[in-house]
């Protein structure tokens, strides 16, 4: 279904029967209408026969009239008439048949008789004969003059018909040529509709459609629900087909989704409708009948298009956006945004004291204004004056005082712990609250002096205890060493021997990375800068760690930057952090995956990243597995100290770099940052 939604063909047969469906409802649906309104679902179609053949009546009425005109007029002119009325309105070409009488009623024409349904009366009016009685020719001074003498003529003679010329000579001649005719006559016109409608003319089709209309008057109601319900879904399929292009991905807007919707509707829909509906109100006929027809399907087709397009803008997101009124609203809003904005930087430039002052000056003109415009404001123009001069020096008092603490408190906020906030000429609130604010930077100064010497004091207590236990633990060592190489006959005192020496070297370890993490984090290390290649460091550490990796089926990936970019930064601190980083790697990593070294230049940095895949569940975040002795491995199984991130991290920013843990799931991922050492 999906490809058959690109289809051209599929889209094409979609159109078609979506039409053909549309005009099949909607004749349908005028037809239940007639009915409906024919009273044809309760007297089977008596008043839809009845009315229909009145109307016919009636219709056929006015052409006997027109051909008794031309009988009397041929009457009294002596000439024939012609024969095509005469066989019009013969017994064997219509079902319609006439008399004409006058006012006493003496019939003065039949055109024959017959057994009849249907019986309408007609008055019309015509001459007493068919030629001219008068033809004038005058001359008047004005238009106005001519005018008069024309309803002058018509009042006298009672004149059935007439003509007139009127023309203007190049003289300012107004002249006028009036032809006018005998007596008026008033006729009255009996038609009839023949009962047994034998002759094949309009009116026995007609009422073969009225007993078509009449037969299928309960078909209507399901071929019009089949028909409607299969536009429904022949429109859907549109809609669902709409922006899609066999051969392409996603929604494809062609120019016309480009036209502003707003504009579309306007200029195509609304010129239709226009045109259709001036169209049924002055067309009438068979010709109308399919004129409207054709202007119902383009409507329906422009519709059908602005449906689609809609559709693909909607599926797009393109819907509200390509609006002219969206265009102009937009406009409007990013400059009242620029306005707003400009107005409120300029108003946050101002001084607190400024500012205070100009919206103390907008309220008081404000206030002066109602006050002129009240009742009696006059009289209270002096207290208002004398309120001003009372509490404008107030204001300005509590304001000084107000951005004074504020600049202390930003001072304070910035790192200026030992800052103090003058007092002097401050008093109430506003002294207590810069007593608060020379309070708190005062117990800020304390605690910070306190974290400082706790802190010197826990590095002397590590560096201490880590030298007190350094001189005993090389003894162990030493003696555990001397005691592998004496021959022992019992195999579990040589199991022990091993289990000591083991043990032996991880606390030796332990107590060297103590010792350097104090260091590390006390700057205690010298460190000497110089021109590094991030490439080779990364390379070698690639290499050095690689039958290490080996052992556990992880392999390297190793990605270095075209560059050759250098940094400034101690080598071997620099090849102590990449070691530590590798370790990690390999007591961590998850057997038979990858490891991902990559040197990389951005902008005016260098980064070196290790990426691994965790064998543990990492539940840790990357600022928490930096901390000391805090380890991946919660169970502290493995043989890691939990110190060698805190280290690498103290090392890197002890030459000035950045050090960075992401944890995405079990993807660690360690980023050490460097400024790019530029050519001098």
């Amino acid at each position: 279904m999906r490809n058959l939604l690109t289809k051209f063909w599929a889209k094409l047969l979609a159109v078609f029967l979506l039409l053909a469906f549309a005009l099949v409802a909607v004749a349908s649906a005028v037809g239940v209408y007639a009915c409906a309104e024919e009273s044809v679902y309760l007297d089977g179609g008596t008043t839809l026969r009845r009315d229909a053949l009145q109307a016919l009546a009636n219709r056929w009425s006015r052409d006997a009239q027109l051909f008794y005109t031309e009988y009397v007029d041929a009457q009294a002119g002596g000439w024939e008439l012609d024969d095509s009325w005469a066989e019009r309105f013969s017994e064997a070409n219509t079902n319609f048949f006439f008399t004409v009488s006058d006012e006493d009623g003496t019939e003065l024409f039949a055109s024959y008789a017959a057994p009849y349904q249907t019986h309408c009366e007609t008055w019309f009016s015509t001459n007493e004969a068919g030629e001219a009685l008068s033809e004038e020719r005058q001359t008047f001074s004005s238009a106005a003059q001519r005018q008069v003498y024309l309803e002058e003529l018509q009042r006298q003679y009672q004149v059935y018909e007439s003509s007139q010329w009127e023309e203007d000579d190049a003289d300012g001649t107004l002249y006028c040529l009036y032809v006018y005719y005998g007596p008026r006559v008033d006729l009255k016109l009996d038609g009839y509709i023949r009962s047994d409608l034998t002759a094949q003319d309009s009116i026995a089709e007609a009422m073969r459609w009225v007993e078509r209309l009449i037969a299928l008057r309960y078909g209507l109601m399901w071929i019009g629900g089949f028909a409607a319900v299969g536009a429904v879904l022949a429109l859907v399929f549109l809609l669902a087909a709409a922006g899609r292009r066999e051969g392409e991905e996603g929604i494809h807007l062609t120019w016309f989704d480009r036209i502003p919707l707003d504009l579309l509707v306007v200029a195509v829909l609304a010129p239709t409708m226009l045109g259709l509906f001036n169209f049924m109100n002055d067309a009438s006929g068979y010709g109308a009948a399919v004129g409207g027809a054709l202007l119902c399907v383009l409507l329906l087709l422009l519709l059908l298009a602005l449906l689609m397009s809609f559709a693909a803008r909607a599926k797009a997101g393109t819907l509200w956006k390509n609006n002219v009124i969206y265009m102009v609203l937009r406009l409007l809003w990013r400059l009242v945004r620029r306005l707003w904005n400009g107005l409120r930087d300029l108003v946050r430039a101002l001084p607190l004291c400024w500012r205070t002052l100009l919206l103390w000056a907008l309220l008081s003109l404000v206030e002066l204004i109602a006050l002129v415009n009240s009742f009696g404001g006059g009289d209270l123009f002096g207290l208002w004056l004398v309120e001003k001069l009372v509490l404008t020096p107030l204001l300005l008092f509590a304001v000084i005082a107000m951005q004074r603490l504020q600049k202390g408190a930003a001072r304070i906020a910035a790192g200026e712990i030992g800052y103090t906030i003058d007092l002097t000429r401050m008093y109430g609130a506003f002294r207590r609250h810069g007593e608060y604010l020379n309070s708190i930077g005062d117990g800020l100064q304390t605690a910070v002096d306190e974290r400082v010497r706790s802190e010197r004091m826990k590095a002397e207590l590590i560096t201490n205890v880590s030298h007190d236990i350094k001189t005993p633990l090389t003894s162990i060592v030493n003696y555990v060493d001397l005691l592998q190489k004496e021959p022992l006959e019992s195999a579990a005192a040589r199991e022990y021997t091993q289990v000591l020496a083991r043990q032996a070297q991880r606390l030796k370890k332990l107590t060297e990375d103590l010792v350097e993490a104090s260091k590390a984090s006390t700057g205690n290390i010298a460190v000497h800068a110089a021109p590094t290649d991030v490439n080779l460091l990364l390379s070698q550490a690639a290499g050095e760690f690689a039958d290490r990796f080996s052992e556990r089926r992880l392999e390297t990936v190793l990605t270095v930057s075209p560059e050759q970019p250098e940094i400034m930064a101690d080598g071997q601190l620099l090849w102590r952090v990449f070691s530590n980083l590798m370790s990690n790697i390999y007591k961590y990593a998850m057997e038979g995956t990858r490891v991902y070294l990559a040197a990389e230049l951005r902008g005016d940095r260098v980064d070196a990243t290790f990426r691994n895949i965790s064998r543990e569940a990492l539940n840790l975040t990357g600022e928490e597995l930096m901390e000391r002795f805090v380890r991946g491995d919660r169970a502290r199984s493995g043989e890691g100290s939990g110190l060698g991130l805190s280290i690498a991290r103290s090392l890197t920013e002890l030459q000035g770099g950045a050090f960075e843990i992401t944890v995405d799931g079990d993807l660690f991922k360690v980023t050490v940052s460097f400024p790019l050492l530029l050519d001098v």
